[in-house]
């Protein structure tokens, strides 16, 4: 947690090795992150960016996206998830309506939802979520913690948030400012 342009972003650019590490370790699963391939956290970590990439094909594409082999049912168990089934049953074409270019048919908080059921649908052992409740209402966004939190239990989150009214359901809370922690292991459990 911190405010914006504290440094959150940039501990999960470096997590996922977009970014190089200037100082100091990082690891992961007790590898340095500098000793493993590129991709790899690429391929355990499910991450939900602050801007949503989609593309310019149907909602069933762009969540399959993470699993193209997935069923009809367990995208709509990830959309359900990411609290966008009512919407997905109120589309003329339901899954197979598209979306337009970068989602541009989409409000901000269905494009961020439909990049979380993505996540959700890779099923990785990490989940990495940046402001995943930035354009939501409050009431969308407390019900969209709870799931995801219930989804995670099996999980490490990673819960990248400026709103300390999310954090109360965590187990562990990191502050940070200016680049640096500056409250480390803050337990609410």
């Amino acid at each position: 947690v911190g405010a914006s342009g504290a440094g959150k972003s940039s501990v999960v650019n470096t997590l996922l090795r977009f970014w190089a590490l200037e100082r100091g370790e990082a690891a992961l699963g007790g590898t340095s992150l500098d000793r493993l391939c590129q991709e790899t956290p690429r391929h355990l970590i499910g991450w939900v960016a602050q801007e949503a990439h989609l593309f310019n094909a149907s909602v069933r594409a762009n969540i399959a996206l993470a699993r193209p082999e997935s069923s009809d049912a367990d995208v709509m168990d990830a959309a359900r998830a990411a609290q966008l089934e009512d919407w997905i049953d109120s589309l003329p074409e339901r899954l197979d309506t598209p979306i337009g270019e970068q989602g541009a048919q989409l409000s901000g908080g269905q494009r961020q939802r439909l990049a979380l059921a993505r996540a959700l649908l890779a099923n990785t052992p990490i989940l990495v979520l940046d402001e995943p409740t930035s354009g939501l209402d409050e009431a969308t966004a407390e019900r969209l913690v709870n799931d995801v939190i219930s989804i995670a239990e099996t999980k490490s989150l990673l819960y990248v948030t400026h709103r300390l009214d999310e954090l109360a359901s965590f187990d562990e809370v990191v502050g940070i400012e200016n680049g640096r922690v500056i409250s480390p292991g803050v337990s609410y459990s």
